[in-house]
C-alpha cells in the first residue's frame, strides 16, 4: 500500500506533464493552470502518503 500512492502521483505527474507540453504551444495559460493543478495534487498525495505512514 505505501507504494501504490507515489506510484499513482507519479502517473498523474506524467500525464499532466504531457497534457502541459502539449497545451503550451497553443494556450499557455491553459498550460500553467494544468502544471499548478499537478502540483496540488502532488502536494495532496504526499500528505495523504505521511499520514498513512506515520
Amino acid at each position: 500500500m505505501s507504494f501504490r500512492l507515489p506510484a499513482i502521483a507519479l502517473a498523474l505527474f506524467a500525464i499532466n506533464f504531457v497534457a502541459a507540453a502539449v497545451l503550451y504551444a497553443r494556450e499557455r495559460v491553459a498550460a500553467y493552470v494544468v502544471l499548478s493543478t499537478g502540483l496540488l495534487v502532488q502536494a495532496m498525495f504526499w500528505v495523504a502518503t505521511t499520514r498513512i505512514v506515520y
